[in-house]
C-alpha cells in the first residue's frame, strides 16, 4: 500500500505520522488481509481548518483510499487532532466493509443464478408471486 500523509495549516511532526500510520494504515492492512495490496493508494490529510480558530472543531482529517477504479472517501472533524484521526479510522474502516460486503453479494448472487440455472429446467421451476418476465412466450 503506498501512504501519502499531508498536513493543512499545521507543521506535520514524525509523531503525528507514526499515530496516523498506528491507526489507519494497520487499520486498513488487517481490514485488505491476504489480498494483493500493492495496487492501493492512501492519501490522509490532517490539519486544523483555519490558523484563528482555537476552541471547537477545528481540526480536521480526509483519508481517500484508490483501489483502480474504486475510490472511498471519508472526512472527519474533533477537539482534537487524536480524535479528529480516531473519528477518520471508524468512517474509513466502515467504507471499506461496506466495500467488501458489496464485492461478496455480487459473487454469491452470481453463484445462486447459475446453480439454480443449472439444476432445475426452466419449465421445471415453481410458480412465484409478482410479475413473471417472458411470460407471454
Amino acid at each position: 500500500m503506498i501512504s501519502t500523509y499531508n498536513s493543512k495549516n499545521i507543521a506535520f511532526s514524525d509523531a503525528m505520522k507514526v499515530y496516523i500510520e498506528d491507526k489507519i494504515t494497520k487499520r486498513l492492512e488487517n481490514l485488505f488481509g491476504d489480498a494483493d495490496t500493492s495496487g492501493v493508494q492512501l492519501v490522509v490529510e490532517v490539519g486544523k481548518d483555519s490558523k484563528h480558530h482555537r476552541k471547537g472543531l477545528v481540526w480536521e482529517a480526509e483519508a481517500t483510499v484508490s483501489m483502480g477504479s474504486v475510490t472511498l472517501r471519508a472526512e472527519s472533524r474533533g477537539e482534537s487532532f487524536e480524535e479528529s484521526v480516531d473519528l477518520l479510522e471508524n468512517e474509513i474502516t466502515r467504507e471499506v466493509k461496506k466495500l467488501k460486503g458489496k464485492q461478496g453479494a455480487v459473487t454469491r448472487r452470481g453463484a445462486r443464478r447459475a446453480k439454480k440455472n443449472a439444476t432445475i429446467a426452466r419449465s421445471a421451476r415453481f410458480y412465484r408471486k409478482g410479475r413473471i418476465r417472458e411470460e407471454g412466450r
